[in-house]
């Protein structure tokens, strides 16, 4: 049995009945019904004693973040309005609203210097308890059956190494997981569309946060996205870059609809460089040269950096060792006047082999450099596309 409304076997019905009695306390509105106790116990495989530990906790986060009343009191930013990509298109051939996701558009680095993290995060509650409470209960009332999920595409184009900015890549995690805690079986599906090389590394830095049932979800398309999309929205739902026949003025993607996202005007920077932990942190002192050596087996890995001096700039670059002696250079030599602000980036592995990440002082070996840095090897997750049998 699928454990929802109208497929339930006669246990899970018993734990149904438990699970009511034991959230009676603080499950005293008229959208607390049944359907909405089983999405709880879905999410804990109907283990009463989990689901309840869930939605208690979840309760108190709704206190803190005022979610009752989130969507007429948090006025999301100027900056946030204009280039937080996505929005919602229309509906699935269920009934449950479509949302798709351009995050391949997403400035990560201008969006930390734009606005808070705490509004970041509200922002994508907001339009989240939106969808709950207005477009849901609109559309299992135009339906006449309960729509209680929803399918989001995720468009990759455009993704790159910049979006492995640790901050944003820390940010983002840190929202799925809130969203997996608090609003637990309502992501029907996430349609992967538009995957580059990169996608795999950073969809291991992502994976570790996801929980199973959401992975299961997960359905990286490949290039033929638009008829399997088509199987499962209604052609009328989507703008015409997604398959559908949706325009605006002659724009196939639908702005209005879907925001397009972009680099953010250095105007609307407001915050500092979000800052490491210091003991996340290693350091030298940097004489003339300094080399940090790692091996990368794996075609598609990625290698992203942070790092700072105190005393003035450093020469930094990236070889790959192909040969006893023969270097290829992956990055030239550049001067970072790191002392001012930490230096961070990242760049892809596209052969195997002895990457060499060089710290260059010898333009100034009479002075010392003290080099605080952090560097990571991502080894990309097999993720593969699929065919999608069923929805």
């Amino acid at each position: 049995m699928s454990g929802f409304i109208g497929d339930l076997s006669p246990k899970q019905e018993e734990r149904l009945k438990e699970f009511r009695e034991k959230v009676k306390d603080i499950c005293t509105k008229p959208e607390h019904d049944d359907y909405f106790l089983t999405r709880w116990l879905r999410a804990r495989s109907y283990d009463v004693g989990k689901a309840e530990t869930m939605l208690r906790n979840h309760m108190e986060v709704r206190k803190k973040m005022n979610l009752d009343t989130i969507i007429q009191d948090f006025k999301t930013p100027e900056v946030l309005e204009k280039y937080y990509p996505g929005g919602m298109v229309g509906e699935d051939k269920q009934g449950r609203p479509v949302w798709i996701d351009p995050i391949g558009t997403i400035d990560p680095k201008g969006l930390l210097r734009s606005a808070r993290s705490k509004d970041i995060i509200a922002s994508r509650i907001r339009d989240i308890e939106y969808l709950w409470t207005e477009i849901c209960p609109e559309m299992t009332k135009k339906y006449g059956h309960r729509v209680e999920g929803m399918v989001t595409i995720m468009d990759l184009e455009g993704l790159g190494t910049k979006h492995l900015y640790k901050p944003g890549i820390d940010l983002f995690n840190k929202f799925t997981t809130l969203f997996q805690d608090n609003y637990p079986e309502t992501l029907s599906a996430i349609f992967v569309v538009r995957a580059p090389r990169i996608f795999p590394a950073i969809y291991a830095l992502v994976k570790p946060f996801l929980d199973e049932r959401t992975r299961k979800k997960i359905h990286v398309l490949g290039r033929n996205f638009k008829d399997t999309l088509l199987k499962y929205i209604p052609a009328e739902s989507l703008p015409v870059h997604w398959g559908g026949t949706m325009t605006e003025d002659g724009d196939p993607k639908c702005p209005s609809k879907v925001k397009p996202g972009g680099i953010i005007p250095e105007s609307y920077y407001s915050q500092e460089p979000t800052v490491p932990d210091d003991a996340s942190l290693k350091k030298e002192v940097v004489k003339k040269k300094f080399d940090l050596t790692y091996e990368v087996a794996t075609p598609g890995s990625a290698i992203r950096y942070i790092f700072k001096t105190e005393e003035g700039d450093i020469g930094f670059q990236v070889l790959l060792q192909t040969g006893t002696k023969a270097m290829k250079t992956v990055q030239e030599m550049e001067k970072h006047n790191c002392h001012m602000v930490f230096e961070d980036g990242s760049f892809t592995c596209d052969e195997p082999g002895t990457y060499i990440l060089r710290f260059d002082n010898s333009h100034s070996w009479t002075k010392n450099k003290t080099l605080s840095y952090y560097v990571e090897v991502i080894e990309p997750d097999d993720i593969k596309e699929e065919e999608v049998t069923q929805l």
